[in-house]
């Protein structure tokens, strides 16, 4: 079995798309939740730049995650987020190197 993967995308929206994005970040994630190989999505926002979102995603493996992107490129969603952002910055990090939960 593939090792687990975390992926982020450190975005930075439009100053007017911020807000909306703030708000609907729920219900965008819906279809996420079912997709084969989904473990895990956080979306939090920048202390000092409202316009700045960082979304933590952890993945069965990476071909999950590839699979989920070509899935949501083909129905149009991120050339839709590409239109509202200002950056988009995706990284991979494929080892756990400590864990701690409450």
């Amino acid at each position: 079995m593939a090792e687990e993967v975390t992926i982020t995308l450190d975005i930075t929206m439009k100053r007017e798309a911020a807000d909306s994005f703030a708000r609907t970040g729920n219900a965008g994630l819906a279809a996420t939740r079912d997709h084969p190989g989904f473990r895990e999505v956080r979306i939090v926002r920048h202390r000092d730049d409202p316009c700045r979102f960082l979304c933590i995603q952890r993945w069965e493996s990476e071909g999950a995650y590839d699979a989920y992107i070509a899935w949501r490129t083909e129905r149009g969603e991120f050339a839709a987020l590409q239109a509202v952002a200002t950056r988009v910055e995706t990284h991979f990090w494929p080892q756990t190197v400590a864990l701690a939960s409450a």
